[in-house]
């Protein structure tokens, strides 16, 4: 395994950034037709 990956929150986004984590891109869905989003993180590994 080269790379981590996480689902973020908005919250939980500020914590992995601290942890060494960039933002790759926002996800942007519907669940039960509200609208929401999170964040995709990764971290590379050695």
């Amino acid at each position: 395994m080269k790379v981590l990956t996480v689902d973020a929150s908005g919250a939980a986004r500020r914590l992995f950034e601290r942890r060494g984590f960039t933002m790759d891109r926002r996800n942007d869905f519907l669940l039960s037709g509200v609208p929401i989003h999170n964040y995709r993180m990764s971290k590379a590994i050695s």
